[in-house]
């Protein structure tokens, strides 16, 4: 026969007594003394894990290609939304993104400033107004990871082409 475990809480105008299975009883304890349950609601949230997958938190270069960023602003993105999913920050600096490449084992990019300004022009990252120099990962950058960047890894469309002057015409002609 299987023991019994019940949960019963008496106090002001309260007088509680249930039957529980053990394991919700070893939550409830848990609970009481100040530990975190096995097993809460945000749990049923999550997606089933596969049968015999191995569960291994993501690199940041396995961020990177997971998600096709293959520009610099792209990776830049990513590597700020790794920093928001993997470790809880909300936002991240210049240098972070910096440390995020030499983690992901990548170059560091030769025109950092500028690959900044297109991300934040593409308006996948933006920067907080209350700290100089500190990122976030905005709506539309979140929209472009979870695509992948679509089959573009990221490129951004060119600008505007300058047209060829009319003495540049004519030089190219003859």
């Amino acid at each position: 026969m299987a023991e019994e475990y019940r949960v019963t809480v008496v106090g002001a105008g309260m007088n509680f007594d249930k039957p529980v299975a053990e394991a919700v009883a070893r939550d409830v304890l848990l609970l009481v003394l100040g530990g975190k349950p096995s097993h809460t609601k945000d749990d049923d949230k999550k997606e089933p894990k596969k049968e015999g997958s191995l569960e291994t938190e993501l690199s940041v270069g396995e961020y990177i290609a997971d998600h096709n960023a293959k520009t610099i602003p792209a990776k830049l993105t990513a590597i700020g939304n790794y920093f928001h999913e993997h470790d809880g920050a909300e936002s991240f600096t210049k240098q972070e993104l910096l440390d995020g490449f030499e983690s992901a084992d990548e170059p560091s990019p030769g025109y950092f400033d500028r690959d900044i300004r297109r991300a934040v022009g593409a308006k996948w990252i933006a920067e907080k107004r209350d700290a100089k120099d500190t990122f976030y990962v905005t709506g539309t950058g979140k929209k472009a990871l979870a695509d992948n960047f679509g089959k573009s890894g990221g490129r951004l469309p060119q600008g505007a082409r300058r047209k060829k002057s009319t003495a540049a015409k004519k030089a190219t002609q003859t």
